[in-house]
């Protein structure tokens, strides 16, 4: 895991959040325990607004470049790799949603080791560590990253609060590596729980399913702590607000950067959506939470 959070550290640059034209809505929430991050667009700023719209890049040429610096020879002419690569995760998609998903996430590794078991030529063998590389460095290339300004002393006081910390996040392997790379301390050291940190990669579910939020009301139940003294905090009404609303938290949206605020004002699945919070810093956040009883 150190090799890539030293890849991250050496490729990232400062990326600075596009400012809104919304304006902040807070108020005092007296009752709050726990508060639960989306990660990009909210906790980090996002080259392309998510994860998932780094899909939707163009990716020929940056494959292209990962590709060469990785020392990868395809084994046939392969004009358009972007295309070819989305294809394999359509398929992955269409395998998970034959299983019941709705909204299906890939294991981003496995998508790699197909397409290139098909692309590539037989001599390029990665084992997994050369793999989970190649993976980071394409991401990196197509979705740069970097903290939202405030994060650090955000987290540090509503740990000093002892408030319980979650993360709710479409995410890869690599996302939780952000931490140590940016801020120099693992999640667990910022005051996360892991029971608290749920993975759509690893639960195979993508938000806007509700299937994530779910699975921290159960990890709270055993904390005795109840939906109504949660708080959830995003940058996307569909994806963030609405499954959170729907699960009993409290809701914040995150309006500091313009790239990722996904208002959705012509989707009628939030049209009854009201976020209780809206916060153009991360730190307004100090002034709406209370130190944990």
């Amino acid at each position: 895991m150190s090799s890539l959070i030293e890849q991250i550290i050496h490729a990232s640059t400062p990326l600075e959040p596009v400012h809104t034209t919304l304006q902040p809505q807070l108020q005092p929430l007296p009752t709050i325990r726990c508060i639960l991050f989306d990660v990009y667009g909210t906790l980090m700023v996002s080259g392309v607004g998510d994860i998932s719209h780094s899909v939707d890049e163009d990716r020929d040429t940056s494959m292209r470049q990962t590709a060469k610096a990785h020392h990868i020879r395809w084994k046939h002419a392969l004009p358009d790799p972007g295309k070819q690569f989305k294809a394999v995760i359509h398929e992955h998609h269409r395998a998970l949603r034959s299983r019941g998903i709705p909204f299906p996430e890939v294991d981003i590794r496995e998508v790699w080791s197909d397409f290139l078991k098909r692309h590539a030529h037989p001599s390029c063998i990665l084992n997994e560590s050369q793999l989970e590389q190649l993976c980071l460095a394409h991401e990196l290339s197509v979705n740069p990253t970097w903290p939202m300004p405030g994060l650090s002393h955000t987290l540090e006081e509503l740990r000093r609060r002892n408030q319980y910390l979650g993360i709710v996040s479409n995410a890869q392997f690599f996302t939780p590596l952000l931490f140590p790379a940016y801020l120099g301390r693992t999640l667990e050291e910022l005051g996360f729980s892991d029971a608290l940190c749920q993975w759509s990669y690893q639960l195979r579910e993508a938000k806007p399913d509700t299937r994530l939020y779910e699975e921290n009301v159960k990890a709270l139940q055993q904390l005795h702590i109840q939906p109504s003294e949660v708080i959830y905090v995003g940058n996307d009404m569909l994806n963030d607000m609405l499954p959170a609303t729907q699960v009993g938290f409290k809701t914040a949206l995150f309006a500091g950067d313009q790239r990722s605020l996904r208002l959705r004002k012509e989707d009628t699945r939030i049209a009854s959506i009201q976020p209780d919070l809206i916060l153009t810093q991360l730190e307004q956040l100090l002034e709406c939470v209370p130190a944990a009883t």
